[in-house]
């Protein structure tokens, strides 16, 4: 792996639509007359499910980096079980994918960030005590850290740092869960820098 640059400020993600539903409709107004299920699933991140059907959940996080004079560095934190992740949460009433991710990774890790680009979307099955099968979906972005102090949300999170690219992909690699390794690779190659 080469020593990476710090990417040049350039650009960031830019959805137009960023605080708004498809077609330019205002979270309510994408959703009025529908009913509760639609709101559920659209607000709260969640499907009521049926006979046959999964309930769907929807989180969004992020792989964020910063640079420290010309050395780019990558957060990770290490959750509640001891293993190494990446910041992620539930989607709250009225929220975008794109605004959970930025909440949550303010949130677990104090740090204020912008959106660069999507990375990718993880899903899977899980069964949760209460309502069955769920059908869990998380968004990923990519995130530059542009403010804030770092610092764990101890009550989701029992730590977060920096780490240069090799030793994040390494830690990563050896303590982490599986399904994010193509999350932090993607990310990584969008820094320019391949694992």
């Amino acid at each position: 792996m080469r020593r990476p640059a710090c990417p040049r400020s350039g650009r960031s993600y830019r959805r137009s639509d960023v605080n708004q539903e498809p077609n330019g409709l205002k979270n309510k107004d994408f959703i009025s007359g529908a009913n509760k299920e639609v709101e559920s699933l659209l607000h709260y991140g969640f499907g009521k499910g049926g006979i046959g059907m999964a309930r769907t959940e929807i989180s969004a996080g992020g792989v964020v980096y910063r640079c420290e004079g010309d050395r780019l560095m990558v957060q990770l934190i290490t959750d509640r079980y001891g293993k190494i992740s990446l910041p992620k949460g539930k989607m709250e009433p009225g929220e975008t994918v794109e605004q959970t991710a930025l909440r949550e990774i303010e949130e677990e890790t104090g740090i204020r960030g912008e959106i660069v680009a999507p990375v990718d979307i993880i899903k899977y099955k899980y069964i949760h005590p209460v309502h069955g099968e769920v059908d869990k979906e998380v968004h990923y972005y990519l995130v530059e850290a542009k403010s804030g102090i770092l610092r764990p949300q101890v009550e989701e999170i029992s730590g977060v740092s920096w780490y240069d690219p090799k030793e994040a992909w390494s830690r990563q690699e050896q303590g982490g869960y599986d399904n994010n390794d193509v999350i932090v690779r993607k990310a990584l190659a969008r820094l320019g820098i391949q694992v």
